[in-house]
């Protein structure tokens, strides 16, 4: 089940806070453990995590089953996912191990290491940004996976933790903070939050009828000018708009 985080009940008076709503719904494989979540065309690629149970799939936006699906080794506890041109790039947990795969068959083409912890990745049409749960990101160069610098993410002059699953678009990046209901829009320039955006009345009226945990999935839908959200364990896509004030 859902539970929300006290340390951000504070950032929940802020006037900027927008509360998203939902007119269509997909379905979704509810035994993944979302982590990394993206769609290209009529393809979602998705990471679900934890040992022995991580996996890659990409599959059609109407359809639950998988068109390709990788299986990583049990010690592998698989993260977020970014697409740069044809390939896929996956990230790990703690085991600060990066996987490289084709778009179209996910078969594992290189793999690659970083230090620290990963939770979410995304492209932002140059370089790929990586969360590691705390209120840092960090921008790396694709091709060596060369770290290039790192900022401190703020809201309001106080830092903002637990960044989580990413999705860079249109020169902001839009995250997950992890446990809770808020996905935030950075303006990574200088790592402000610029606007927050609220997920509890969507979450309140899934949990009515059936069982959900938490949040983790954001992805841009493209010539439709929705997004999709999802959460781990969630049995539903939720196409949705993000406006601004």
């Amino acid at each position: 089940m859902f539970f929300l985080n006290p340390a951000y009940c504070q950032a929940a008076l802020s006037p900027r806070i927008i509360e998203l709503t939902s007119n269509k719904q997909y379905s979704h494989d509810a035994a993944l453990f979302t982590q990394g979540f993206e769609r290209e065309g009529d393809y979602l690629y998705e990471s679900s995590g934890l040992y022995g149970a991580s996996s890659l799939t990409k599959r059609h936006i109407n359809n639950i089953a998988p068109l390709a699906r990788y299986q990583f080794p049990d010690s592998i506890f698989a993260e977020g996912l970014s697409l740069v041109g044809d390939d896929v790039y996956v990230i790990s947990y703690k085991e600060q191990q990066g996987f490289i795969f084709d778009k179209h068959t996910l078969r594992l083409k290189k793999q690659f290491k970083y230090t620290g912890e990963g939770w979410g990745l995304c492209f932002d049409g140059g370089t790929l940004v990586m969360s590691n749960g705390s209120d840092t990101l960090s921008w790396y160069q694709p091709e060596s996976f060369k770290f290039l610098h790192s900022r401190k993410i703020t809201e309001h002059a106080q830092s903002v933790d637990h960044l989580n699953e990413l999705e860079c678009h249109d020169g902001f990046i839009y995250v997950n903070i992890w446990n809770t209901p808020w996905i935030v829009k950075i303006d990574p320039r200088n790592g402000e939050v610029v606007q927050r955006y609220s997920l509890a009345n969507l979450i309140n009226q899934l949990t009515k009828s059936s069982e959900i945990d938490i949040a983790n999935g954001i992805t841009y839908a493209g010539k439709s000018k929705h997004w999709l959200i999802t959460g781990k364990y969630w049995p539903v896509i939720l196409e949705v708009k993000f406006p601004d004030k």
